[in-house]
């Protein structure tokens, strides 16, 4: 139990340290928003033409 107890303290510092640095990335970013067309958010797929079928490059 006494290594569950200690690593309790040292999870809770790791995530206070993230979100101080996640927030002070959104901040140093806020200036380099840019507005896109609702067809370019959340796009999880790029076209690519398989390297193998030379009939389609």
């Amino acid at each position: 139990m006494t290594t569950t107890s200690r690593a309790l303290p040292d999870l809770a510092a790791a995530i206070a340290g993230g979100d101080r640095r996640r927030l002070a990335v959104r901040a140093a970013l806020t200036g380099r928003r840019a507005d896109l067309p609702l067809r370019y958010w959340r796009q999880q797929a790029h076209l690519t033409t398989p390297a193998a079928d030379a009939s389609m490059a």
